[in-house]
């Protein structure tokens, strides 16, 4: 089974929901009315079937909800004095009138097994009250009732779903099927019930890789009280205890006092825990295999001092094990080479990391990120399931405290690797937290859950529809609207206003809900960053500011109407200025909406296509006008179907556009009392989209809606053409960056040294290898490592390095053909090109 809600009551930051309670239509359900009547509506927290994002503002409650959840499983965990909401009217410490937090699950999906014990949970308990009012009635004393058999009533239960509430310290109702009637359950109903409950672990977020460990730690089983020992701590640590002890002999000490060296080893610092141990010894039995026996060997090879062979054989044998299990470059993109190294030194295994210079590099010469990125990971790929036969929840608490926003996009494939595994373990529910704008997948804004916190005893709450606008509904959980991470994404996308943002971002996540889906058909909202800039003629302005003065630029597509305003920005971006500052932005890196109409397969709205509003088929803007009068304008429905009697195919108007005739359509028909708003239709239009998506799968009927059809059609040819252009931005880019960054190596080194002189050949090989770490993963990088080698064998730069180059004029040309190498190989010469030309 599986999480659908938690309800959450008096619990902490969570006192109830106060919206709700004080809107005029709501009406109670069952289990949120208390002992004497009164109703306290819970706060409820839909739970998603993958992965659910929980953001919201600093003491908001989204830690607690991931502690309401753990302790939910057995409210005997709860404090009542710590845990109850301390601004609730209902918190108290008066005799005989102490309140409790509650927390209830609704769980759904229930399998077979989980079914049938459901069903003898509630069998059992109706009996039990069946016999027991048989028995009051009777008034005849000696009757025996709990001896009645479970089988004795068939309770016809068909449920694929029930909820549970715990009111008070052991304290258990279940509501199913009518859900207008609960049954408490007892001892015995509440073991079973808990034998069926999944599995709640955490990924830990504070432990950090270690970059040592003693090999005794891997060993010993029980190290709980001999962390203090000397073989026992860090590296670190021990060279401090040593150099401690130098340092009372460099006193001239006479005698080495006993208290004088357990003064030095009390004051240890260790950084070693047992947590870090366990991580370190799930690295190395559980993701890369090694068996104990050998880690037994490696010890007794260091202790003998002269068994290098058996040393290395063993180190090498983890890290080529590591290489293979890990398969780290599918999940660190920042470096499709990198990997661990495992050495073994002293008392100690010891990792390094090497790089795509295949340097060993140690943790700390490296971000602190990775090695918590590592700890993670390290978790995901030993983690193993406690029971096949049950799921499990996984929760995680702000992960992005120590990672950069690339390794935040990283962390989400981990968590799709537990909620969609490729092997055959069952998916895993995913809950985290998180205060960061990168770790939201943004291809599925479905998944977010803001939570915001009231005034007074308000308490939190979850905000509703917080996916309608992709990003509006984060403002307030980040600190900060969304947009301003504009310009730090791989590439930006600029589009004229907010409903285009919206319009897109709604049918690329629609269209990823299709099956036999091309990734060209989509946009990966999480590699690309969608700019409202406000109208056409702000888009210029804003491409200036992402691009900036600095020399190393992010990628840019444009997205323009095909009208007069877009025509002019077209203009002014392709034409620039001449100042140096704005340079001009490259044509096939900006797309007028019109430039789709050659693809036969678009079906405008009709035969101008001008703006983005005219790839929505008609029939789909007839049901969204209606649902934007209804929900933007309060219109009872009487109205709505008088304002939209008319036929909305007669009011387009070519010279106007789809939106000015819409919104003429609307204001004509209700004699200018309502209009339309763009942001607002977008919206509609999107919500419109999945209703009719939805109602289809529903439904069961094969024949699919054409005007559903005809929406993706179009979208899938503006994401093809916008995916096209966003690689060519990328590529040209990166080109840029890596040319420029070579430049920049070569430019530095000649002004630091004379060009009059000799240049020692260590110097050359310094530079060659800060060249080597300024390449990427292109084409081109490729040709320019292969440059780079042969001018190490060229000037002999592996040999010798003490010696000096004479001609400097020479390895100034042979820097130069490293660093066009990429662009030579990227580009096709002919013989022509490459001869001499003859004289006419």
């Amino acid at each position: 089974m599986r999480l659908k809600n938690v309800y959450i009551r008096f619990y902490k930051s969570f006192n109830f929901d106060y919206l709700r309670k004080n809107h005029p239509k709501a009406k109670p359900s069952p289990w949120d009315l208390l002992e004497d009547g009164r109703w306290y509506p819970y706060v409820r927290i839909p739970i998603e079937k993958e992965i659910t994002a929980v953001v919201g503002a600093n003491e908001s409650g989204k830690s607690q909800l991931l502690s309401a959840i753990e302790k939910g499983a057995n409210v005997k965990n709860i404090d009542r004095s710590k845990d109850f909401c301390r601004y609730s009217q209902f918190y108290t410490i008066d005799r005989d009138k102490l309140n409790y937090p509650s927390i209830g699950f609704e769980w759904t999906d229930l399998s077979e097994s989980e079914k049938n014990t459901i069903n003898e949970i509630v069998s059992y308990e109706l009996n039990k009250d069946k016999s027991s009012k048989e028995d009051s009635e009777s008034k005849k004393a000696n009757k025996k009732t709990k001896g009645t058999e479970e089988s004795s009533i068939e309770a016809e239960i068909l449920l694929d779903t029930f909820k549970i509430f715990y009111t008070n310290i052991g304290d258990y109702t279940i509501y199913i099927n009518t859900e207008d009637e609960c049954i408490k359950l007892d001892e015995k109903s509440i073991d079973k019930y808990k034998n069926i409950l999944p599995n709640i672990f955490r990924i830990d977020s504070d432990i950090a890789l270690p970059e040592s460990i003693p090999i005794r730690c891997l060993i010993e089983q029980d190290l709980k009280d001999k962390l203090s020992d000397l073989p026992t701590v860090d590296r670190r640590s021990r060279s401090s205890f040593f150099q401690g002890i130098f340092n009372l002999f460099d006193n001239d000490s006479e005698d080495l006092k006993i208290e004088d060296v357990e003064k030095i080893k009390s004051d240890l610092s260790s950084d070693l825990t047992l947590e870090k141990i366990n991580l370190v010894k799930s690295l190395i039995f559980d993701v890369a295999n090694i068996d104990l026996k050998s880690i037994e060997e490696l010890s007794e090879a260091l202790k003998e001092g002269n068994q290098e062979g058996v040393v290395n054989g063993i180190t090498q044998t983890i890290t080529d094990n590591l290489r293979k299990t890990l398969n780290f470059p599918r999940w660190w993109e920042q470096d499709r080479e990198f990997n661990i190294k495992v050495d073994a030194r002293d008392y100690d295994l010891v990792f390094t990391i090497i790089d795509r210079t295949q340097t060993n590099y140690s943790f700390d010469e490296r971000s602190n990120g990775l090695k918590y990125f590592l700890s993670y990971y390290i978790q995901y790929r030993a983690y193993k399931p406690k029971n096949l036969n049950s799921t499990e929840i996984l929760l995680m608490d702000e992960p992005d405290a120590y990672l950069s926003s690339q390794a935040q996009q990283d962390l989400l494939k981990i968590f799709e690797g537990f909620a969609n595994p490729e092997d055959q373990q069952n998916p895993v529910q995913v809950i985290y937290v998180t205060h960061s704008p990168f770790l939201i997948n943004k291809n599925h804004a479905e998944r977010i859950r803001v939570l915001d916190k009231g005034a007074g005893d308000e308490g939190a709450r979850v905000v509703k529809d917080a996916s309608k606008n992709h990003y509006e509904p984060l403002r307030s959980a980040f600190g900060a609207f969304v947009g301003e991470t504009t310009f730090i994404g791989n590439c930006n996308l600029f589009v004229e206003g907010l409903a285009d943002q919206i319009l897109i971002a709604g049918a690329s996540n629609h269209i990823r809900r299709l099956e036999k889906i091309s990734n060209l058909e989509i946009l990966d909202l999480n590699k690309i960053t969608i700019v409202p800039a406000g109208s056409a003629s702000h888009i210029p302005y804003l491409v200036y500011l992402a691009r900036g003065r600095d020399v190393e630029q992010p990628p840019i597509i444009v997205l323009l109407d095909s009208d007069a305003s877009g025509n002019d920005a077209m203009k002014t971006l392709s034409r620039g200025k001449d100042n140096g500052n704005n340079k001009p932005l490259n044509k096939e890196f900006i797309l007028e909406i019109r430039d789709l109409g050659s693809k036969k397969s678009i079906v405008p709205t009709h035969e101008n296509l001008t703006e983005i509003e005219d790839l929505v088929p008609l029939s789909i803007y007839e049901q969204s006008i209606q649902l934007y009068l209804k929900e933007f304008c309060g219109v009872n429905q009487d109205k709505i179907e008088s304002i939209c009697s008319k036929k909305l195919k007669n009011s387009l108007d070519s010279e106007r556009g789809t939106f000015n005739s819409l919104d003429n359509y609307v204001r004509s028909n209700s004699k200018e009392e309502y209009h339309l708003e763009k942001v607002g239709l977008a919206r509609s239009v999107i919500s419109v989209v999945k209703s009719i998506y939805d109602e289809h799968n529903s439904s069961g009927n094969t024949s699919y809606p054409e005007k559903l059809a005809s929406f993706e059609n179009n979208f899938k040819v503006l994401f093809g053409k916008l995916n096209s252009m966003q690689a060519k931005a990328e590529y040209s880019c990166s080109q840029a960056k890596v040319f420029e960054r070579l430049k920049r190596v070569k430019n530095r080194f000649f002004q630091d040294k004379n060009i009059d002189s000799k240049i020692k050949r260590e110097s050359v090989v310094r530079m060659l290898v800060e060249m080597e770490n300024s390449l990427d993963d292109s084409f081109e990088s490729n040709y320019i490592s292969l440059a780079i080698s042969e001018l190490r064998e060229t000037y002999k730069l592996n040999i010798d390095l003490h010696e000096f180059i004479s001609d400097i004029e020479r390895l100034q040309l042979d820097i130069n053909k490293v660093i066009y190498a990429g662009k030579r190989e990227s580009q096709t010469f002919t013989t022509e090109d490459l001869e001499p030309e003859r004289a006419s």
